[in-house]
């Protein structure tokens, strides 16, 4: 569930708690690296102005950086950044062998992509000297190493990518503006051409990810057929927000939207009790009566911590025997798990409803982690959380694990394939999908959004489903998903998102037989 959490106040002493578990001395020694950022037209910018900029001009409560280890992801620290002469300065921790390559991950925008999570890695190298850079050129080069390593993979998977047109057209572009980068003579040209390096970088990669997804997602049909798994790709929506509602309205409209093998609905559970089941009981029939396949959750991480340990494991036992939920195709086992609001104790109740589905009902077990890189606490930050409380036994009766995406003040954009390909090497062998997905909660104001912010909101939500309901198949072992928040609100009634979602579910399988009436 979409919450929003964003503890600025509490950050700063959270990261010192931390901070001193993580380096053995406060005065340990530091490397002060100062940035010079400029804009598009060359201007540099004062440090107020980089503040405006990084938050999207919502000021420095929404500034959310973290020195991170460039191997493992695992945030250091965060909120380092400080103003150094008008100038934005960090003082990274020297390489030590907890952490050797300390990086940098910020928020910034480009015109065209509108605003992303990128890390600043020196080359792969981390930051060890102090230095004064240019901004704009280092995240130019740094973005191109990793967009290069991301196409090489692409190249070399099966299926290996294959390059449109339009790509090819842009990757010429971004050559020709890195000649231009090379000879720049002055800071000004460098940030200039820099930024607009990182704005053709970064449409790259969405295009990368996006028409290898699809390709994958072709691909996923012809490895089913041939290892007799059955294991298609996964097409969804999150419904049964308002569980009191009808369900025909929202189960007819998702199986006109994709085929049976594709179609998933994932039942949104907010309570534990035996008539709240009984509601749940009523979709999960509707739904199985049109070739609808489910994933139930136990539960949303908006109840977890009104729950107790022996609360969770009653409502689990309950909830596995109750009539007619064996039609239920798959569990979520834990939603959203890192996130700061679902209480304690949650490494405990995941293990436990892990164990009990896989002993109890043999069905698929998932695992839904949410997107933090630097916007909460080191606590929460997502591979924190992950190498601090994923235990091997939970790994051991995991089949797929997800990731809840959310761009309005968790930007990811660039950085997707880097957190995805990361978040798939530490389940290796299991599942990897997008858990859940929303381009603007509309109970909240946005901090940040994917592409052009010229577009309006609707605009906004057609092309971040055009690009990353595909990307959700581009990585290695990926499987799709995606699972949309806003379904109920946003697309039943066949509205204008129903039919952009539609629309890129036909692109990919256009030509099957077999998916005519779905796509005719």
């Amino acid at each position: 569930m979409k919450l929003l959490i964003h503890l600025c106040k509490l950050r700063a002493a959270l990261a010192g708690i931390f901070l001193i578990a993580l380096f053995s001395s406060a005065a340990q020694a530091q490397v002060s690296v100062q940035f010079r950022i400029f804009d598009e037209a060359g201007k540099e910018l004062t440090y107020a102005a980089v503040v405006k900029r990084m938050t999207n001009n919502v000021g420095s409560s929404a500034m959310s950086t973290g020195i991170m280890d460039i191997d493992t992801l695992a945030a250091i620290s965060l909120g380092d950044e400080y103003n150094s002469s008008g100038k934005f300065t960090v003082d990274f921790p020297a390489a030590s062998a907890a952490h050797p390559k300390p990086g940098l991950m910020i928020h910034w925008n480009t015109a065209n992509t509108g605003y992303s999570s990128f890390l600043l890695d020196n080359g792969g190298k981390g930051f060890s000297q102090k230095a004064t850079l240019i901004f704009n050129e280092q995240l130019a080069y740094d973005a191109r190493r990793q967009f290069n390593d991301a196409y090489a993979r692409r190249l070399s998977a099966n299926p290996p990518y294959a390059p449109s047109s339009s790509f090819s057209s842009l990757g010429t572009a971004i050559d020709g503006c890195f000649i231009r980068l090379g000879s720049a003579a002055t800071p000004s040209l460098k940030g200039r051409i820099g930024q607009e390096c990182v704005d053709k970088l970064a449409q790259a990669m969405a295009l990368l990810l996006r028409e290898y997804g699809m390709a994958n997602a072709r691909n996923l049909e012809t490895v089913a057929t041939q290892n007799g798994l059955g294991l298609y790709g996964r097409w969804g929506v999150s419904t049964a927000d308002n569980i009191d509602a009808d369900p025909k309205p929202a189960i007819d409209d998702l199986a006109a939207l994709f085929e049976p093998r594709h179609r998933w609905a994932r039942i949104i559970m907010t309570e534990t009790s035996e008539a709240y089941y009984a509601k749940v009981r009523k979709w999960v029939n509707y739904a199985s009566g049109k070739q609808v396949q489910t994933l139930g959750q136990l539960f949303d991480s908006s109840v977890q911590k009104s729950l107790t340990l022996a609360q969770f494991k009653s409502a689990v036992d309950r909830a596995l025997i109750f009539p007619d939920f064996s039609k239920i195709t798959a569990w979520e086992v834990g939603n959203e798990v890192n996130g700061g609001w679902l209480g304690s104790n949650m490494s405990a109740k995941i293990d436990y409803a892990a164990s009990q589905v896989k002993s109890k009902t043999g069905k698929p077990v998932c695992l839904t982690f949410y997107w933090y890189g630097t916007e909460d606490t080191l606590k929460t930050s997502l591979f924190n959380w992950i190498y601090t409380n994923i235990t091997p036994n939970i790994k051991n009766n995991l089949d797929c694990v997800t990731l809840s995406i959310y761009t309005d003040q968790q930007p990811l954009g660039f950085s997707w394939d880097l957190v995805m390909t990361k978040l798939g090497s530490l389940f290796p062998g299991k599942q990897l999908m997008v858990g859940e997905l929303g381009f603007v909660d509309p109970s909240v104001k946005p901090y940040f959004r994917e592409g052009p912010l010229t577009l309006t909101l609707e605009q906004g939500g057609k092309l971040y489903i055009q690009n990353r309901y595909p990307a959700s198949f581009a990585t290695a072992n990926s499987y799709g998903g995606s699972f949309w928040w806003y379904y109920d609100d946003e697309m039943i009634g066949r509205k204008p998102l129903w039919g952009t979602l539609h629309d890129v579910y036909c692109s990919v399988y256009k030509g099957y037989a077999d998916v005519s009436h779905v796509c005719p």
